[in-house]
């Protein structure tokens, strides 16, 4: 349940090696300064280092090879639903016991993927989104980054719900004596 931003070449903001781990509800985005990186680097060989991984929202931007998720090791001690995988490069979509480059290939392993760009508030400072993202999942925490209960459904991602319906701003003032 961590919210992390990352600009470095090289990028790993998540690294795990052989650990037993749940990783549920992190926001990850990440600007790899160099063509590689990943958003997430997990690695597992047996059974002893079985690795979860819901509800996580991780978005890559930048670099030519430059994986939201790679899984190495044995694919069958890993287990993924609900996540977000983000890359703007079309052909690294995830690595999970090789290359996948469609969302249909990553929904071998995870059923509930989607490939979709939040709409941040601010994803240089503040990784909250806007309702109607298209990142609802149920609730794999009690609670998000700021301590708030998470409903039975959630979004992915370290935050528990949406800030506002629309994203609009300031276009101009009008001085109404003019017009």
């Amino acid at each position: 349940n961590n919210e992390i931003y990352c600009q470095a070449s090289n990028t790993y903001p998540i690294y795990n090696y052989y650990s037993r781990s749940q990783i549920f509800h992190n926001s990850v985005y990440a600007r790899p300064t160099a063509n590689s990186g990943y958003g997430m680097y997990l690695y597992t060989g047996n059974n002893t280092a079985y690795i979860q991984v819901k509800g996580n929202n991780v978005c890559m931007m930048h670099g030519t090879t430059c994986y939201p998720i790679y899984c190495g090791g044995t694919i069958s001690y890993f287990q993924f639903d609900y996540n977000n995988y983000y890359s703007t490069e079309s052909q690294y979509l995830a690595y999970m016991g090789g290359g996948r480059t469609t969302l249909t290939a990553v929904q071998t392993y995870d059923p509930h993927a989607v490939k979709v760009y939040p709409d941040f508030l601010n994803p240089d400072n503040d990784m909250r989104i806007f309702k109607d993202s298209n990142i609802a999942c149920p609730a794999f925490l009690a609670n998000d980054i700021l301590d708030s209960v998470r409903p039975a459904m959630s979004y992915m991602g370290c935050y528990e719900g949406a800030v506002m319906n629309y994203n609009a701003c300031l276009a101009s003032f009008v001085n109404p004596a003019a017009l």
